[in-house]
Order: C-alpha cells, then structure tokens, then sequence
C-alpha cells in the first residue's frame, strides 16, 4: 500500500513551527501582546483493519508506519509549552488510483490495476469546525485582542468575519 498521508516527524513540525511564530511575534505590530496559545489541529487515522478490493491483502492502520509517527507527533506536542493539541476526526473514503498509478498506466498503455496502485482516500473530519468555534468562543468572550492564523484554508472566512464584529483583528 502507498502512503495515505505524510505526516511530519516531530522535528518537522516543532522546529520551523517554533520558528514560524518566533518571526510572527517579532512583528512591529504585536509587541505589546503576549502570546496565549498555540492552536494545532490534526487528525490521526482511526485503528481499525480494512480490505484492500484487488488482493483482499488486510491493512491494519494502527500498525502502519504513518500511524505510529501522527501518534508519537501528537503525544510530542501535548507536551510543549503554549501548544494546545485539538482532534478532529478521520473519514475512510474508500480507495483510489494513485497519482503515480494514473500516470504509469496512461503512459505505459492500458495494463491491470494492481493492489500496490490503490491508495486509501482519507480525509480529516471536524477539524475546520473546532477551529471556527474556538475563535468565535475566545472573541465572544473578549479573551484576545488580535488573531494571528497560519491557514490555507478558505473555510474560515465565516469565523474571521464574526471575530472582525466582535472587535478581534485577524
């Protein structure tokens, strides 16, 4: 089985992470604030056994590599200073055809899928909601002044507008 996700070692998250909100804090701007929390969201997969449809091969995603380093990154970061770890949930989408499948198969002509090209179809559930409700509960409750994001996500813009009428600068 390909990889499902790449998830970052702990290094690879904690190190330019630390990094990225030293830089954001150095900002003119935000001198006069202090930090009260880092936010990070994640999702790890669920423990449970599936069939792969071409070979009937069992994948146990608990003992999957990918598994065990989100689960080691996840116990890493509850640990750290000013970091607060919040879970969403995974969805099993069933499986697809690879990208890297897909394009062997279209350049090399028409040949049979094989097990080795199906990869799982997973997606994080939940994640963008807990996300939206922590920042209407901390600008409802006036806790914070300003909100500094790092997201990629268009998904948010209703609870940066909510946060905006409650005097939050985002």
């Amino acid at each position: 089985m390909q990889e499902v996700h790449r998830y970052s070692s702990d290094e690879q998250i904690l190190m330019p992470g630390r990094a990225e909100c030293e830089r954001i804090k150095t900002r003119p701007e935000l001198n006069d604030y202090e930090l009260l929390r880092i936010y990070f969201y994640h999702a790890p997969l669920p423990g449970i056994t599936i069939t792969n449809p071409i070979d009937n091969s069992a994948v146990d995603l608990s003992q999957n590599p990918i598994s065990k380093a989100s689960q080691q990154l996840l116990k890493t970061l509850e640990l750290q200073p000013d970091f607060a770890l919040l879970q969403g949930a995974t969805v099993l989408r069933g499986w697809s055809l690879g990208p890297s499948a897909m394009k062997n198969i279209v350049a090399n002509g028409t040949r049979p899928i094989q097990a080795r090209d199906l990869v799982l179809n997973i997606v994080q559930k939940g994640v963008d909601l807990r996300i939206g409700l922590y920042i209407a509960r901390l600008s409802i409750q006036e806790r914070l002044r300003d909100i500094v994001i790092v997201i990629g996500d268009s998904d948010m813009i209703p609870a940066f507008k909510l946060a905006r009428r409650e005097g939050v600068r985002v």
